[in-house]
């Protein structure tokens, strides 16, 4: 169980430290009419209407669960399949690495799509909205979040937390992609190097080269998974979505949310990998 709990630790504390832009990117990703521009403005606008409770870090509880159970089970699947593949196969190819990654991804999403699902609607609801998920002034960071899941259920049915899913299914290559090359930058770091364990700076690099090309190549599918899961009709598909999307935005329209989304996704990926890779060693020592 190292794996899971130095994955839940890891992404627990990115998610935390780097929320809002995650909101932001979420509300960018949403929103027809704006443009990957403003970071700065629009952050300084949400803390002046809201605050940072209830602006910033808005829908951080659904994020917080979603991202410590990813990261936990993800690890927890794609060390356990790499050991059994390498048991079987030796050492490990490309391939092998996408393989492990995949099934991981697909097993992780199944489990959390829900608060993938209420994370996005919490963000991306309007403000001054009278019928948003209900908040009263004292609990209303934690009871928006529970009206979320109580008024899903309620109104779509189990059926509404597995909304974009299956283009959640699309971003399990994101994770093979990140990952298979990862891998192989730490075979390429350990034969130059000749050591066991990067340090503290080969693990950013490696991670930044490796989220960079993995961001760079499947960034589209979460903006059509974030469409797909704030839409209340049962109409929307992922075909159909990606068409609305390129016939009213261009191309551009797919990577709407980007800007904040590389300034979140860089450090979070640091703090994430640094971590899971020093817990690992202090927890297998």
């Amino acid at each position: 169980m190292e794996q899971f709990l130095a994955g839940v630790i890891s992404g627990g504390t990115a998610t935390l430290i780097l929320h809002p832009l995650d909101l932001l990117k979420t509300r960018y990703q949403l929103n027809e009419k704006t443009r990957n521009t403003g970071i700065r403005n629009n952050i300084k606008n949400i803390y002046m209407q809201n605050g940072i409770i209830n602006g910033l870090y808005r829908g951080l509880p659904a994020n917080i669960m979603g991202s410590t159970f990813s990261w936990g089970l993800y690890f927890l699947g794609y060390e356990y399949l790499k050991k059994q593949v390498s048991n079987y196969r030796g050492q490990l190819s490309s391939i092998d690495y996408l393989f492990c990654s995949a099934v991981a991804g697909t097993c992780t999403a199944s489990i959390t799509n829900p608060f993938w699902m209420v994370k996005t609607r919490v963000c991306g609801q309007d403000y001054n909205n009278p019928n948003s998920y209900k908040s009263t002034l004292g609990t209303r960071f934690l009871i928006q979040i529970l009206d979320a899941f109580r008024r899903i259920f309620v109104e779509e049915g189990v059926r509404g937390f597995y909304r974009g899913f299956l283009a959640g299914l699309l971003g399990v290559s994101h994770g093979a992609v990140h990952f298979m090359v990862y891998e192989n930058l730490k075979k390429m770091r350990k034969k130059l190097r000749q050591t066991e364990t990067p340090d503290t700076i080969e693990v950013m690099v490696m991670s930044l080269i490796s989220k960079i090309t993995a961001s760079s190549t499947t960034y589209p599918y979460q903006v059509i998974r974030s469409r797909i899961q704030n839409r209340i009709d049962n109409e929307a598909r992922i075909m159909t979505v990606a068409y609305n999307i390129y016939s009213k935005e261009g191309l551009l329209g797919f990577f709407k949310g980007l800007a904040p989304g590389i300034l979140r996704v860089l450090p979070a990926t640091c703090i994430t990998f640094v971590l899971y890779e020093r817990i690992i060693q202090a927890l297998t020592k």
